[in-house]
């Protein structure tokens, strides 16, 4: 039999290991995720009729000074084995007034459903009995881009879309901790004279404390702001964390950068009264210059790629598409591996 003596250290051996790793690992406990709740109660979604959508896009026209893409993505949900149902959610580039026109609009086969939810347009694929063998979407448009950061704004600020419902970009969620102690104590200590200046700080200190990473991304402002490194998806939840834990809107957007290679992408965007929705960018890209005499290279430097152009896909979400499906208590023994291709044209 264990003395008492015994038993009092255990205990307190047991509860001093609790201790320390609660206090040194962000649970989500201590910033509860209300937004799903949030939209249960106040956002719907309405379904849209494909053939009006297609036809609707022929219509719509960009101003002349914006940059014009040509962008085909393609999703191939390659099966392996069999696979009893699966259902594929995927995002349909959308207009936003001062920042994206999409005309030539076609998807490939036509969807079971598209609807709004949320701002955003999705398209719904349902499949069942699946087998070996590929399953292909294809998306095709036109994209004409502006990108809308603060300076421009403030010259073009006349048509920009107004928010009806900004609450439920103040709102904590999963991987934005904004109720977490570490993000509102560093919160606090980044200060402006105006809202501005308060959005400017708070880029300028996420682009400078944390450093990108190529390895596995997992969207935590708290696990980016510590660590000090990540991918986009670390910068923006840093950045929009930040932000809505001074009381300022801001929201994830995830999409593709136009250029050709290594497009997929994660940036964040800031609600002014005056201005709407405004682009920041906070991740730090590098790309490199090379100086070439007389056909030698003769010195090569890192510079930082700033001033791209997005072709935005889906708002206030870090996933750009869903896939769920199952072969639990069906005799199917089956994955998916999906497969997704980008090729971005820039055709001004």
């Amino acid at each position: 039999m264990k003395t008492l003596f015994q038993i009092l250290v255990f205990i307190a051996v047991v509860g001093g290991f609790f201790f320390l790793y609660s206090a040194g690992t962000p649970t989500e406990n201590s910033d509860p995720i209300n937004r799903d709740a949030y939209f249960k109660q106040n956002i719907g979604t309405e379904d849209i009729d494909i053939s009006k959508l297609t036809s609707q896009t022929q219509k719509n026209i960009a101003p002349k000074n914006y940059k014009k893409y040509e962008y085909k993505i393609q999703y191939n949900l390659k099966v392996n084995g069999k696979v009893d149902k699966a259902t594929f959610k995927l995002p349909i580039q959308n207009n936003e007034a001062g920042k994206q026109y999409i005309t030539n609009f076609k998807i490939s086969p036509n969807p079971n459903r598209i609807y709004e939810a949320d701002g955003n347009t999705i398209a719904e694929y349902k499949y069942s009995n699946l087998k070996t063998g590929n399953n292909i979407i294809t998306i095709n448009g036109t994209a004409s881009l502006n990108r809308y950061d603060i300076k421009k704004a403030k010259r073009t600020n006349k048509n920009f879309e107004k928010e009806d419902d900004i609450k439920r970009y103040l709102l904590p969620e999963k991987g934005i901790e904004i109720n977490n102690p570490y993000i509102k104590n560093l919160a606090s200590k980044i200060t402006g004279n105006s809202k501005e200046e308060v959005v400017n700080n708070i880029f300028e200190y996420v682009k400078k404390n944390i450093h990108y990473n190529h390895g596995a991304s997992t969207p935590s402002a708290v696990l980016a702001l510590k660590a000090g490194r990540g991918k986009c998806g670390e910068f923006a939840a840093a950045m929009v964390a930040l932000c809505r834990a001074k009381k300022i809107p801001a929201r994830i957007v995830s999409g593709n950068i136009a250029r050709k290679a290594d497009t997929k992408h994660t940036w964040v965007e800031v609600y002014f009264d005056e201005y709407g929705w405004v682009t920041y960018d906070p991740t730090v890209m590098y790309g490199e210059r090379v100086h070439i005499k007389n056909g030698v290279i003769i010195k090569r430097e890192q510079t930082i790629i700033e001033n791209q152009n997005y072709i935005a896909s889906i708002r206030n979400d870090f996933s750009s598409y869903y896939l769920t499906y199952s072969n639990h208590d069906t005799g199917y023994n089956g994955d998916i591996n999906l497969i997704e291709n980008i090729q971005i044209k820039e055709i001004n």
